[in-house]
Formats: structure tokens, C-alpha cells, sequence
């Protein structure tokens, strides 16, 4: 079997176990607001570097968080990298506490160089992720009747994109991403009470049917001196209006009611962002470090939706490697990674914003002459609190990336 046609075998089975399955990247109550939980960008080669990447360049891995970065990958090189994860959960709340354990792939992409100035990528990432079954009891006014309601939510959305990079000189980089978002999410609310024998539930599921945007991207590098390097990335992109279409079921115990909705009659806004990040490099030693903002408070009105307000985070990261080309042992070799980031969610709920940190470390370790990684990373940390009867929750997670690298586009001499 041809080399290509094995890369393109590995490829087109793992974009279809992507698009076949279900979204659970989370299975959080979180997740029962907008369009649930939103990727958090961390995944990858530096996730345990707390997830930095927009003043770091594509290498022998792909960053897709800033997408100017791409124009590091080798004119040979050709880049296959897959991302998963497992990610286990514990909600507090002041009466009542649970666990989960979720897990999906993150990351499939492919990477090249079209140039000596162009390169691209295309992969299929998440958006966002619906996982939650919430039980609430409420009281009907002026009666000492109460009926019980079960909210269930699933699905997620999962963006395909494509992203190119120019070279417009040795130190000046400019990238846009181009991205598609398909999936679908589903939510229901079962109303139920010990007073009557039937039951009412509304069953929405809701589908991209317009949902091109564009994340644009800009890195600048230069020397220090002979030893140290740096890079300055920037980050952003405009606000756009995502179309859905929306799919509504009611029922109870003796009726059916289906009914579709017209494309335009349900519509969700993301924010305009913008981001700045920063490394710092030698032979041995990465420092990093990010800031991201997100301007969701603008957009109240326009997804009709109370509970928003502007997001941001804050990753800073560092690798150490001791001898990567020369090294005599493994463990001269791999690259031990450290990192920590904060963030402020979409979300703010009773007044309260949702803010989490984590803290997180990794290993890269070498295969295939140092050309191709495995990536593994530990994570821990928390997100939301206790206050005005908000869960809480602390999770560990585990990312895995492999990257695999190979020698493409070489042109053989024979004599």
C-alpha cells in the first residue's frame, strides 16, 4: 500500500468516527444554556502548557488556535495530527453531588505547505458540546399543587475547517480560518405531577443551516540573540449570525404535534474576540503565554438570552526538553511540559460569573527519528462554586495527541 493511500485511509476512518458520533466532550448543567459548552481550546501538543498556542508556530504539530502559525510547518513535511481525551467529573452543589465520565476525539487535522510562503490545514474540531439531565420541582401559584419537570440535553456542534497561512517575509505571518459547523443539538422538558395521570413534553432539536465564519490570525518572530527567539501572535475575528433550523415535537399522553420552523426563525450571534499571546524560546526551554476575550455581553439582545456576559482567559505554559537532537537516553529526549490557565465563562448565572482555573503537565515523547510525538497530558482543576444554588465542579482529565510526521515532498537524486 502507497504511502499516500495509507494516509488518506487513516484519515477519511477517522473523520468518519468524528461525524458518527455523538458529541460528549462535557456532562455539565452548564451546558443547558445557548449552545452548550464551548470548546475550550486547549487540546493538543501544548495542552500541558495550560493550552497556550497563539505566539507559538506550527512545527511538527498543528496549532490551531492561531491560524498565521501554519506558515512553521516544513516545506517537506507533510502533518497528521489526532487528539483525544477522557475527562472525569465531580458536581457539588450545597444539597446534592454527582459524577460523570465523558470522552471524545477532539482533533483531526492534516497540515502541508502549498509554497515556499502558502500552508494550509483542514480538520474537524468541536464547538460546542450538550450534555446534562436536570430535575427541578416547581409550585404552582396561589395552589398547593406542584409538578416536577426532567430536562434532558445532547448533542454538541463539531466545525469543519480550513485554514491557510502566508509567509509575507522572514518574520511577519498572516492566517485565516475558514470553518463550517455542522451537528445538531437536542433538548426536552418533561412536565409531570402526582395530581394528574397525564404528562407534557416539548422536544427541540435545532441544526446549522448558515454557519460559515472566519477566525483571522497574525505572528511576528525575531531573535533575541544566538540562542533565544521570540514570538508575538494576535488573534481575532468579526461577530457573525449562525442560522438554524429547528425541529419542535410536543406530546402528551394522547397527542403528537410536530412542527418545523423556517431557517430564519431561529438564529444565534457569536461575538466578535481577540487575542494576544506571547513565547519566548532557546534550544531547550518554551515559555508562553496567552489572553483571550470574547465580547458575549454584547450579544443579550440579539440571542435573547439574559444570562450572558463577556468571557476571557488567561494561559501561561512552559516546555523544557534537555537534548533533542543529540540526546543519548530517552528521557534526554521527551519534553516535559507545566501550565496554568483561568477562565471567566459566557455564563453568568444569579448574577454570578463562572470562572475556573486548572493546572496541568505533560510529556512529549519521540517516535519515528523525533519526526512524529505522542503527546500526553494530566490536567486538574475547578469550575463554577457553590453560591446562589450553582454547582461546582472538579475534574481530572487526560489528553492524548499523536502526531505523525512525515517526508513528502523530498525530490530523490539518482546518479
Amino acid at each position: 500500500m502507497s504511502k499516500i493511500y495509507r494516509w488518506f485511509l487513516i484519515s477519511s476512518l477517522a473523520f468518519s468516527s468524528l461525524i458518527g458520533s455523538s458529541q460528549t466532550n462535557s456532562n455539565s448543567p452548564y451546558s443547558y444554556y445557548g449552545i452548550g459548552d464551548l470548546d475550550a481550546l486547549n487540546s493538543g501538543r501544548t495542552s500541558g502548557m495550560g493550552g497556550v498556542g497563539i505566539g507559538i508556530k506550527s512545527g511538527l504539530s498543528i496549532n490551531r488556535l492561531n491560524p498565521a502559525s501554519y506558515s512553521g510547518i516544513d516545506s517537506l513535511f507533510f502533518l497528521f495530527d489526532v487528539n483525544v481525551f477522557g475527562n472525569s467529573s465531580k458536581f457539588e452543589s450545597k444539597q446534592d453531588s454527582y459524577h460523570v465520565i465523558s470522552g471524545n476525539i477532539n482533533k483531526i487535522a492534516i497540515g502541508f505547505r502549498l509554497s515556499p510562503r502558502f500552508a494550509a490545514s483542514l480538520g474537524i474540531v468541536p464547538f460546542s458540546s450538550v450534555s446534562y439531565t436536570i430535575n427541578t420541582n416547581k409550585s404552582i401559584e396561589g395552589t398547593t399543587t406542584s409538578f416536577d419537570i426532567l430536562s434532558k440535553g445532547e448533542g454538541g456542534l463539531n466545525k469543519l475547517y480550513l485554514g491557510n497561512s502566508f509567509k509575507i517575509n522572514k518574520h511577519h505571518s498572516l492566517g485565516v480560518n475558514a470553518s463550517l459547523l455542522f451537528g445538531s443539538i437536542k433538548k426536552s422538558e418533561q412536565y409531570t405531577s402526582s395530581m394528574f395521570d397525564n404528562y407534557w413534553k416539548s422536544t427541540e432539536k435545532i441544526t446549522p443551516s448558515s454557519s460559515l465564519y472566519f477566525d483571522f490570525g497574525y505572528q511576528y518572530s525575531n531573535s533575541l540573540n544566538s540562542k533565544m527567539n521570540y514570538t508575538i501572535g494576535l488573534i481575532g475575528g468579526l461577530k457573525t449570525k449562525m442560522k438554524f433550523s429547528r425541529y419542535t415535537i410536543n406530546e402528551t399522553d394522547t397527542t403528537t404535534t410536530t412542527t418545523e420552523e423556517l431557517e430564519d426563525v431561529y438564529s444565534f450571534w457569536i461575538p466578535a474576540y481577540f487575542g494576544v499571546g506571547f513565547s519566548l524560546s532557546s534550544e531547550k526551554w518554551t515559555v508562553a503565554a496567552d489572553y483571550r476575550m470574547q465580547k458575549w455581553g454584547d450579544m443579550k439582545e440579539k440571542n435573547d438570552l439574559k444570562k450572558l456576559s463577556n468571557s476571557s482567559s488567561f494561559a501561561v505554559g512552559m516546555e523544557y526538553v534537555p537534548n533533542r537532537r543529540l540526546g543519548r537516553t530517552f528521557f534526554e529526549k521527551v519534553t516535559y511540559q507545566a501550565g496554568f490557565h483561568y477562565d471567566k465563562s459566557y455564563l453568568s448565572i444569579n448574577s454570578v460569573d463562572i470562572k475556573g482555573y486548572g493546572v496541568s503537565v505533560g510529556l512529549g515523547i519521540p517516535i519515528r527519528n523525533q519526526l512524529s510525538s505522542i503527546n500526553v497530558s494530566f490536567e486538574t482543576g475547578i469550575k463554577g462554586n457553590y453560591s446562589n444554588d450553582l454547582f461546582r465542579e472538579r475534574y481530572s482529565r487526560i489528553n492524548l495527541s499523536v502526531n505523525l510526521n512525515d517526508i513528502w515532498f523530498q525530490k530523490r537524486k539518482f546518479k
